[in-house]
């Protein structure tokens, strides 16, 4: 019943701040945003996703261990593989900052899989035919994975799914 109640609360304060052309548009949201209506095993979930909140800045994530070990192993990693070389920095040119970004794997009943974070370029401050000239993505598109899975399908193939924890491209780009 505390469900029925918030969500009748909650259905009295939106309409009370709202004109009443937008009344119809709000009960037919509603019925998605409404708890009750979701099983027992859902609810957890959710519950479970809502107990840790990702760190959106460097010192959130510095405060907690969990978080310091996979930022210490993602530098071990990039240096490990030979990501980038200390160099002077050319004239004329600007240097290009970096951040870091956190994210949570959960396993299908919300508890936590692992933490996740990577250092990543802000690219956005780049302009194009000053500090590049070309872009390079190996993405695999959606039709190729399709015609993947019909044929093994169709063949009897079996297929396993890999995480790979960090890929990096080696090779020169022309």
């Amino acid at each position: 019943m505390p469900l029925m109640f918030i969500r009748l609360t909650n259905l009295s304060v939106v309409l009370s701040l709202l004109s009443l052309s937008a009344i119809p548009l709000v009960k037919k949201l509603l019925n998605y945003l409404i708890y009750h209506r979701y099983t027992p095993a859902h609810l957890s979930f959710v519950a479970q996703l809502s107990k840790v909140l990702e760190p959106t800045s460097y010192s959130e994530a510095s405060a907690h261990p969990q978080w310091q070990d996979v930022m210490r192993s993602e530098l071990k990693a990039l240096h490990h593989n030979g990501t980038w070389s200390l160099t002077t920095l050319p004239p004329g040119k600007t240097l290009i900052g970096c951040r870091w970004v956190y994210k949570l794997k959960h396993h299908s009943d919300g508890s936590i899989d692992r933490y996740k974070a990577r250092l990543v370029a802000k690219g956005f401050t780049q302009l194009e035919g000053v500090d590049y000239q070309e872009t390079f993505s190996p993405t695999a598109k959606i039709i190729f994975v399709r015609c993947l899975f019909a044929l093994a399908a169709a063949w009897g193939w079996s297929l396993h799914q890999l995480d790979v924890n960090n890929a990096f491209l080696h090779g020169d780009l022309s």
